[in-house]
């Protein structure tokens, strides 16, 4: 019998992210038969802690899920790269694999930099259009170094096209498109658990709360529309730093009656299945997950035209428009007044969810793993 390939994966957080659901669909896809999975986070923390595959070993560079006051302040000097270095090779010694898998840009790139003589191949995945959103280069020492990192893999994955074309550093390292994969059958059957009241018309953003995504496109979008008399309510689902600015905007705005925060919800399912349109208001994505989630539920999607969502929804499974809120709520109102439109729309967004299969994606990987892309 044919031993199994030891694959070691790198992640940062198995926080509630769209990576951090695509990682779980990738971990519980991979055959335990086949696979021997070993996965280290960053941090060890995360609502999909408990969902992680009973046949994954799972280690952490920091196990209690946060920094020690001496550890924040090494990740702020020269020797943060020794120090992390050092755990991470406590935590897997001396052992090689089949493959080693950062699985997102960041802190798992970084740590990956650090063992890249460990894995027979070295593969790494891009989540983010880097030319809108840099957010990665703080974990290494300076771009040079990060670069170098690209460089130095046998393999790196971008989850569209458009992330894989902006990708900001000029490297002769393979590159490849692979779409996450979404448990269609799941994101249905959980869609149903429970049902959400609808007062009206509804719009919804669902993410973290964070500058780059600007929520608040959204919330000025809903005041303009209010202040023209069409009834359009809002819905904000996810956490971040721009939890309390966001309520305060609703407060200046004047439309507190109009809209709710829902926190992070672990089940959004049936909040996008409620939904009339959800807004994708970010200036730079990889390919979002809910995306793909909202196409499954047949939610029709309003987006900017950021990273992916051009090959994802097109001309005919959602509506691609300027990055304001203007534009947004010209968008939102034209759908509001043709419910055939956005039938339209959502017939079209489930039939094209076909393009993110299971099997074809895991053939993928696999034969990245192989070596045989």
């Amino acid at each position: 019998m044919q031993s199994r390939k030891r694959l070691l994966f790198l992640m940062d957080t198995m926080s509630g992210g769209g990576a951090e659901k695509a990682l779980l669909a990738l971990l519980n896809n991979l055959c335990s038969n086949k696979f021997h999975i070993t996965l280290v986070l960053y941090l060890y923390k995360g609502v999909h802690l408990n969902a992680i595959p009973d046949h994954v070993e799972v280690k952490s560079l920091y196990p209690l899920g946060h920094k020690r006051w001496f550890e924040k302040i090494i990740f702020h000097t020269p020797l943060r790269a020794t120090y992390e270095c050092a755990t991470l090779k406590r935590l897997i010694g001396d052992e090689h694999f089949d493959a080693v898998i950062s699985f997102m840009e960041g802190p798992g790139a970084a740590l990956h930099s650090y063992i890249l003589k460990q894995g027979k191949r070295n593969i790494t995945w891009v989540h983010i259009d880097f030319a809108g959103c840099h957010w990665s280069s703080g974990f290494f020492d300076n771009d040079r170094h990060e670069k170098q990192f690209y460089q130095s893999v046998d393999d790196i994955v971008f989850v569209s096209h458009d992330a894989m074309n902006k990708f900001i550093y000029d490297v002769n390292t393979p590159k490849h498109c692979i779409y996450n994969i979404v448990d269609t059958d799941a994101i249905v059957r959980r869609s149903n658990e429970f049902v959400i009241d609808k007062r009206g018309f509804t719009v919804s953003f669902i993410g973290r709360l964070v500058s780059h995504k600007h929520p608040e496109r959204l919330l000025k979008a809903i005041s303009l529309l209010r202040k023209k008399g069409i009834e359009v309510f809002g819905r904000i689902l996810g956490e971040g730093e721009m939890n309390a600015n966001l309520r305060e905007r609703v407060s200046q705005l004047g439309i507190e009656e109009y809209i709710t925060f829902h926190g992070f919800q672990t089940n959004p399912y049936p909040y996008i299945k409620a939904t009339d349109v959800l807004c994708i208001t970010s200036d730079a994505e990889g390919l979002p997950i809910v995306v793909q989630e909202a196409m499954t539920l047949g939610t029709p999607i309003i987006s900017t035209r950021c990273a992916g969502m051009v090959e994802a929804i097109g001309d005919d499974c959602g509506v691609l428009c300027d990055n304001t809120a203007e534009a947004f709520a010209n968008e939102i109102e034209l759908l509001y007044y043709h419910p055939e439109r956005r039938q339209l729309l959502a017939i079209n967004a489930q039939q094209r969810m076909s393009m993110f299969a299971p099997e074809p994606i895991i053939r993928q990987v696999e034969q990245l793993i192989e070596g045989n892309s």
